[in-house]
């Protein structure tokens, strides 16, 4: 599982929507700190598209988000140029936590 904190441009009492733009990013950040720790890390350099975006759920109570989406991973081998690229489904949720204008993004690992 991977994870990632990131800053709400405004306050509300549910988490940013599975489309928002601070919540793709910081998916796409907690996807791309996750795989800077494997071994093809130093091989590879990766740029990732969320598409087919979708909200699975909602829990009223907390705000939560729960979200399904498409990913596709852009990769270039850094020796070479050579791309290659790869679509995977993507499961991750949005929500608040308790610091003001802060929320989390928890990717469920592929």
């Amino acid at each position: 599982m991977w994870a990632a904190v990131a800053v709400l441009a405004g306050c509300g009492r549910s988490a940013p929507e599975c489309g928002a733009e601070e919540t793709v990013t910081a998916v796409k950040k907690a996807i791309l700190d996750g795989m800077a720790t494997s071994a093809y890390a130093d091989v590879f350099k990766w740029d990732l598209e969320l598409g087919a975006i979708r909200t699975s759920g909602y829990d009223d109570a907390t705000g939560m988000q729960s979200c399904a989406a498409e990913l596709t991973v852009n990769s270039t081998l850094i020796r070479t140029g050579r791309r290659t690229s790869a679509k995977k489904a993507v499961r991750y949720t949005s929500e608040l936590t308790s610091s003001v204008g802060e929320f989390y993004v928890t990717v469920e690992e592929f």
